[in-house]
């Protein structure tokens, strides 16, 4: 299952940027942000993970030209990744989750809404629409995420959570850092030892 604040903090591994929309990340999931902020955050979501898959492509332009364009063609873009890396690619499934991005944010950039942490309302939107826009671009995030892990052939990182998985267990071996927990900052910044404590977790399960 999705859990959205994990796709959060994946993100703003990637992008220091996103960390202006915890409050507002917070607040649609307790109910009390506007659809405005809503629509706002899953565009900004769409962009820095769209941005950063088509980055990732071998046809990908330069910086400047995928930093300034409109969040269709970024996601367009974005789209030859997946398509190399994911060997369960479908094109129907990658649509359903891109679709919104054009049809429901609209084609507006909020590249400078980001770096300021500014929301501005939109209205014309109904709370189901809002709502729709924010997990997608939220599923889309956890998506990338995968598959780039795939592509570079590391372990997912998900697939390790829960009460009683490896994650738990490596972070009881260290403390959190900034809200990070010890087994996210080992994964992000020292892989290998996370591979390292996977095995001595595996041989302990096997005793």
């Amino acid at each position: 299952m999705l859990d959205a604040f994990s796709v959060y903090d994946r993100l703003k591994h990637f992008f220091p940027e996103i960390e202006a929309f915890r409050v507002p990340l917070e607040e649609a999931y307790n109910g009390q942000s506007t659809i405005g902020k809503q629509i706002d955050l899953a565009n900004a979501i769409y962009e820095c993970v769209g941005k950063n898959a088509w980055a990732n492509t071998a046809e990908a332009p330069v910086d400047s030209k995928i930093e300034t364009a409109k969040i269709t063609a970024i996601l367009n873009g974005a789209k030859a990744f997946f398509e190399e890396h994911d060997p369960d690619y479908y094109e129907d499934i990658f649509s359903a989750l891109i679709t919104p991005a054009g049809r429901i944010l609209g084609n507006r950039s909020t590249s400078g809404d980001i770096s300021h942490g500014h929301l501005p309302s939109k209205k014309e939107l109904s709370p189901a629409h809002a709502a729709m826009s924010l997990n997608l671009a939220l599923s889309f995030a956890a998506y990338y995420f995968h598959i780039l892990e795939l592509s570079s052939g590391k372990m997912n990182y998900d697939e390790y959570a829960g009460e009683e998985g490896f994650n738990e267990w490596l972070n009881t071996k260290g403390d959190r850092i900034g809200g990070a927990s010890y087994s996210w900052l080992l994964y992000q910044h020292d892989y290998d030892a996370y591979e390292a404590f996977f095995d001595e977790f595996q041989s302990i399960a096997d005793e």
